[in-house]
Formats: structure tokens, sequence, C-alpha cells
């Protein structure tokens, strides 16, 4: 997998091979993410399509979403989980306003000219360009309907959630929608800095050399009894 950071002008990247795309903010993988993954490797074995993952370092505000812009995973564990499923590029575009007033016909002259995507596998809620304008159809209009292959939401799984079951302290429903158990990542001073997004204070558990240990987590996202563990799959809130 070869991993790309693009922090300009898209405009100014180019592929040279056929691809085929997924994209997507994918914080938090879930099975509903895993599902497309799974898609575009199907497809794409049945061609010399390259896979093509398309993300974001992080999700653009929404006024709808009172959870929007705070991340659950980091990069490196986005890249890592990303690499389970062989894409051949994963490409993360950066968030800027050049990013953002990109309109939806040169979004999609993107995807068509610079990266050669002959096929895209998407969510049926999937939006793009300024001020997200650009819909499912708009890519059947562009690509052609046999092209664009859209997969239903399920209501039960998604991003959003995931961060309101883990701000209320569900930590099994959490675990039951990701790919992998959530993930804490503390600072030097065992103060919580992913996930970005609310979390419940509580006594928490995790595996520790094979041994279930317990931290407290106080409102202020300190914790206790960390011992050198930074980064740490958590299991469940007591």
């Amino acid at each position: 997998m070869k991993y790309i950071n693009i922090q300009d002008d898209i405009m100014n990247f180019k592929l040279n091979e056929d691809v085929i795309v997924t994209i997507g903010n994918f914080d938090g993988l879930h099975r509903m993410h895993r599902l497309i993954f799974h898609k575009v490797q199907n497809i794409a074995g049945n061609s010399k399509l390259k896979k093509v993952l398309i993300t974001f370092d992080k999700k653009i505000s929404d006024k709808k979403d009172s959870f929007a812009g705070r991340i659950l995973s980091p990069t490196e564990f986005k890249k890592r989980l990303e690499k389970n499923f062989e894409f051949d590029y994963v490409i993360e575009l950066e968030i800027s306003k050049k990013l953002i007033e990109t309109g939806v016909d040169n979004f999609l002259k993107w995807l068509s000219n610079n990266l050669n995507v002959k096929k895209i596998v998407i969510g049926e809620d999937f939006s793009f360009g300024h001020k997200a304008e650009g819909k499912v159809n708009d890519l059947k209009k562009h690509f052609g309907k046999s092209n664009v292959y859209v997969e239903t939401r399920n209501g039960d799984i998604s991003s959003s959630l995931v961060k309101k079951a883990l701000a209320n302290g569900e930590l099994r429903k959490v675990n039951f929608m990701l790919v992998e158990p959530i993930v804490f990542v503390f600072n030097d001073e065992n103060k919580l800095i992913f996930p970005e997004t609310a979390v419940k204070s509580g006594t928490y558990s995790f595996h520790d050399l094979n041994r279930l240990r317990t931290f407290d987590l106080d409102e202020n996202r300190y914790a206790n009894n960390l011992g050198d563990n930074r980064i740490i799959e958590v299991l469940k809130i007591k």
C-alpha cells in the first residue's frame, strides 16, 4: 500500500493507472466501512483496476452533527486498518479552504481525469464538493450507472452513532459497531487525546499482557492507574 498525503491543490496530483475508488472520512472504521472495502476488493479482483481509498485528515463541521469535527481515531490507526484491506493507494486529503470550495464539476473531473477512476463504491448518503452539493446521482451521470456501486446504509451503524454511544459509556455497543475495539490514546500527563469526541468518565477495563486491568477516567479526561500504557484497546466501562 502506498500512502499519499495531499496538502495543496488536488489538481496537481495524478495517477497513471486505471482505478476503482471509494471515498469517505472513515473515522473509526466500522462494519459498514468494511462492507464497502470488501466490495472494492471483490470488484477489483475481477479486473486489473488498482484499489484506491480517498479519505480526509478531519471531518468538515456539520451543524446537523454535534460530534462532527471531533475524530475517533488518529491517522496512524486509520492507516493500519486500511492497510489490512489491501488497498494499492490510500490518499489522504488535508482539509483546506481551497478543498472545501472545490466545486462538484471540478471534483468529478479530478476523479476521472487525474485519478483515472473507472468504477466507484460509496455509501448511499455520500456527498461531495462545495457545500456537499454533489450526490450519488451526480456520480452516476458522470461515470455511468453501471460503474457506481452504492452500499445501503445500516441505520444502526454509523460513525455518529459510535460517538454517541461512546459519550454515553456504551462500550459494548461501540465495539460491536467497530471493526476493532476502540483505542484510547493518552499523552505523557495521562490525558486522553484520542478519541477527541466526548468520552464518559468512569472506570474502564483493558488487557495488559493478558491480564485484565482497570483505570479511572475523570471528567477532565485524565486517567489514573495507567502505568506505562499510553495506547489502550478499551473493553468495557463499569
